[in-house]
């Protein structure tokens, strides 16, 4: 009688167990990497790697927007950055007195990536497409030459681009 009340008791304690245990459990945390405070970033600037425009932002209005997508980012795979590959699609860089001694903090992206301290983070979807949206056809384009940025014209990046193309 003794062993059909413990497989009683222990079977009645793997029910409860069952029941409960999921509502008690912590769910998965989303992957999400950032989590910046809108108020604290006072400007934002978006590079297109491939085609070399950039536009920097300060409108508090626009650099919430664009925070609000970088908080919202939820990466579901992850893997180190390929050190035989170079440079990335786009780039942003954002500008804030809390970020140490030089005030910046860079990411490079993709639609659907974000590359941060060497690991690249990738979504199912292309939730980063708005910031490469937000980089507007017909803005400067920069060179850099032995460390110093030059702001080239449409005119001069035509020049160059047919010289030596893009």
């Amino acid at each position: 009688m003794i062993d059909k009340r413990i497989r009683y008791i222990i079977s009645a304690v793997i029910a409860v167990i069952m029941v409960i245990a999921p509502s008690i459990t912590p769910r998965a945390a989303n992957n999400r990497l950032f989590n910046f405070d809108k108020s604290e970033i006072k400007k934002v600037r978006l590079d297109d790697g491939d085609g070399g425009r950039v536009e920097e932002i300060e409108n508090p209005e626009k650099i919430a927007e664009i925070i609000d997508i970088l908080n919202n980012f939820e990466y579901t795979t992850s893997h180190p950055r390929d050190p035989n590959l170079i440079g990335c699609g786009y780039g942003i860089d954002l500008y804030s007195d809390s970020f140490g001694e030089d005030g910046v903090v860079g990411y490079g992206f993709s639609t659907d990536s974000i590359l941060a301290d060497g690991v690249w983070y990738t979504s199912k979807e292309e939730s980063l497409q708005p910031l490469v949206e937000s980089i507007q056809s017909g803005g400067e384009y920069w060179v850099y030459v032995r460390g110093v940025e030059w702001t080239l014209g449409l005119a001069q990046k035509a020049v160059l681009t047919m010289l030596y193309g893009e």
